[in-house]
This record gives C-alpha cells, sequence and structure tokens, in this order.
C-alpha cells in the first residue's frame, strides 16, 4: 500500500504502480488543472497498471481535515502550495479552495494501513506528518521525503527531527533540484532507535 501525497502528473505512482500488484496506491492531488493530466497518463497507461491500483483522490494532505485556499499557477513550473508564506503561493495568478484530509483521518476512516508514503508537498511537508503521527507510530511505514525549504524554511530540520524522535533513520539522498536551495530528498526508514 502506497500513499502519494503530492502527486503531480502521476511521475511516482506510474512508476510504482510496476512494483505493486496486489496492493494500492492512493495518489492524492488536489490541483485539478494537474489531476487532469495524470488521469490523461492513467488513460494512456490503463495496459501497464496492475488490476486498476492507482485510486486518484482530490485533496490536499495536511495535520487535519479542512478546507484552505491553494495557489494554481500554470506558470509555476516547481509545483503550487497552500503554504501562505511561500512565494508561490503570494505570486500565484490564481487560487482555488480545496479539502484537504490526514492520514491519521483516512486511516481511521478505514483506508489501508501505507507500507510506503512519498511526500513531495511544497512546504507542507510537517503539517502532514503532524496528520499521521498515530499511523506512523502504529504501522512504520518508509517514507520518502521531499522537504522544501525554498517554500518554508525550517521545515526540513522540523520533518527531520520528528522523524528520527519516532524512531526513524533518514538518509539524504540528495538535492531535488541542484537550481533551487532548499529543496532536500530523504528516505526514512524505521529503525526503532532514538
Amino acid at each position: 500500500m502506497i500513499y502519494d501525497i503530492g502527486a503531480n502528473i502521476g511521475f511516482y505512482s506510474l512508476i510504482a504502480n510496476t512494483e505493486v500488484v496486489n496492493g494500492k496506491i492512493y495518489a492524492f492531488e488536489p490541483n485539478s488543472r494537474v489531476r487532469k493530466i495524470f488521469e490523461e497518463h492513467i488513460k494512456i497507461n490503463t495496459s501497464k497498471i496492475a488490476n486498476n491500483n492507482i485510486e486518484l483522490l482530490p485533496y490536499a494532505v495536511a495535520d487535519r481535515e479542512k478546507n484552505i485556499e491553494f495557489s494554481d499557477d500554470v506558470h509555476q513550473k516547481d509545483g503550487n502550495t497552500f503554504i501562505t508564506q511561500s512565494q508561490v503561493f503570494s505570486n500565484a495568478v490564481n487560487k482555488i479552495m480545496v479539502q484537504c484530509v490526514s492520514i491519521d483521518g483516512l486511516v481511521a476512516k478505514g483506508f489501508a494501513m501505507p507500507d510506503v508514503i512519498k511526500i513531495d508537498a511544497e512546504g507542507a511537508e510537517y503539517e502532514i506528518l503532524q496528520g499521521a503521527l498515530q499511523t506512523l507510530q502504529t504501522c512504520k511505514p518508509n517514507i520518502l521525503l521531499a522537504t522544501h525549504d525554498c517554500h518554508l524554511p525550517g521545515v526540513k530540520d522540523k520533518c527531520v527531527t520528528l522523524l528520527k524522535k519516532l524512531g526513524y533513520s533518514l538518509q539524504h539522498t540528495g538535492n531535488h533540484n541542484k537550481n533551487v536551495a532548499g529543496l532536500d530528498d530523504y528516505i526514512a526508514i524505521y529503525t526503532g532507535k532514538v
């Protein structure tokens, strides 16, 4: 079971699909314009998608259920966000209202526990982890984490500190985009060592 948070146009979900035969991929993308491109990618790749196992959901993921304003700027190549402190948000030509869910809330409603959580959410990473604390402590999924200090300074350190407190070991896998400072990727695996 994979939760792809910040699924964008489906790149990670489609790759993960090649490895997930009996499970499911929940892909979260709140921006309807971007989600339509993902839907087209699903149609193009239908024959390669095992058991129709990708479920595309129209939500942002956060610390709790709520409605929020979300930037929707077609000229923003690096993604959109609901982080109001971000230049991407403040400079956005268009903003839309989107519904947020939390991982803990979804699990409480009967969604399967994740084995892997991929988070690429333009500065909202810490808030997402806050909404997943019970799930992280219960099922200890592996986490692929892209942090965005360029959108919200300090979010990387907050995420790393929280995950280490929860018993995760983090491996820095590089900079997401070497042209932009403040984008870092991690793999977090539960080791139980605090």
